[in-house]
């Protein structure tokens, strides 16, 4: 894929029998129409006017999934809770994201005059973490986003290798 220039997701998807019933809610929401031309426009149809593997995978039978993982204290060995997430990455995300907040403790700091609530991770930080191992995972290859969950930590694993050019090093 990266000698041709194109990209997984601009790729014509084996699977064409495709619904798009999270999608059309998330459009909605945001009063935002999602027609044949959108769909277009979003290059979820490609110029054959057939579905694309983006298509793919934000309709309801995308068929990557989000396993998440809850740890007794750090013990990745004893399991207490795991989950799969399944569907459109649309639902996916808004599944994790009401998943991982019940891990996500509250504390509460009583002042002279008013108390304050935190969580122990900022909900933006996971919020854009889990995000990022949606949306720079390579979907060529099979395999689940990972996310587990210990005491006093969280892990996003996505499938994927760096950029060209990239090493850890730099």
């Amino acid at each position: 894929m990266q000698t041709s220039g194109r990209s997984y997701e601009s790729a014509r998807s084996i699977e064409q029998d495709l619904t798009f019933n999270a999608l059309k809610k998330e459009m909605d929401l945001h009063n935002l129409e999602l027609g044949e031309s959108q769909m277009k426009t979003l290059h979820l149809i490609g110029n054959d006017d057939l579905y694309t593997n983006l298509a793919l995978l934000l309709s309801d039978q995308c068929p990557f999934t989000t396993k998440v993982a809850v740890f007794e204290e750090n013990d990745p060995l004893i399991f207490q809770d795991r989950r799969e997430m399944t569907g459109s990455i649309l639902t996916q995300l808004d599944d994790v994201l009401t998943y991982v907040d019940q891990y996500n403790k509250t504390h509460a700091q009583v002042g002279a005059k008013y108390r304050e609530d935190k969580k122990d991770y900022p909900p933006e930080a996971i919020r854009e973490a889990l995000l990022n191992c949606i949306v720079h995972r390579d979907y060529s290859f099979s395999g689940s986003n990972i996310i587990n969950i210990y005491a006093n930590h969280i892990e996003f694993i996505s499938i994927g290798s760096l950029l060209p050019g990239l090493s850890m090093e730099s």
